[in-house]
């Protein structure tokens, strides 16, 4: 299954399958060999599969090399996709165009580098500026970004957080719903 797979699609299935606690080892080291080529979002999930096999000396090896490709702007840090550049420059940057800067490569490597690198906080900031209106650029970016935002604010020790919040599903009428920081209805 994992070995007719692109790095990029490896990584993803790794991480899933190492989730679930059924992670191949011999497909991880197959990939992890491929370290050098891998694409961050390929290094972030491919550290958090090591991480969830309990292979942390590992995992920590291929965080900082996750961490050396930060691109550090303004405060924030972020991790784009091979091409993200000339996809920018053809393009131009609109929010929600093939050219926005993906969330999920930054998720992914918020959730691998969130124990061991200061980058995380940066990391944080930059998804959190990176959003545009309710959402990331995509469905995949938005889950991945959430799952890591609150990962983050978990560590942080920020549990529950207070405050209106507006839910609308497609075209419905907007529902404001009152947070206090404990259980809702």
């Amino acid at each position: 299954l994992v070995r007719g797979a692109s790095p990029e699609n490896r990584a993803f299935l790794l991480y899933a399958l190492a989730y679930a606690g059924r992670a191949d080892l011999a497909d991880l080291n197959a990939l992890l060999r491929e370290r050098d080529s891998l694409s961050p979002r390929a290094l972030a999930l491919l550290a958090l599969a090591l991480q969830r096999t309990d292979r942390q000396t590992v995992a920590l090896d291929v965080a900082r090399r996750l961490a050396s490709l930060a691109v550090r702007e303004g405060g924030t840090a972020h991790w784009e996709r091979p091409g993200a550049e000339d996809r920018k420059r053809l393009i131009g940057a609109r929010p929600f165009a093939p050219s926005a800067p993906d969330a999920e490569p930054t998720a992914y490597a918020l959730l691998a580098l969130i124990a061991v690198d200061p980058a995380v906080d940066e990391a944080a900031r930059w998804l959190e500026t990176s959003r545009h209106g309710p959402a990331w650029r995509s469905t995949r970016d938005t889950g991945a970004a959430i799952e890591a935002l609150a990962e983050h604010a978990r560590l942080r020790g920020v549990e529950r957080a207070s405050g209106p919040v507006t839910v609308t599903v497609n075209d419905g009428a907007p529902i404001n719903v009152p947070m206090d920081g404990g259980a809702t209805r």
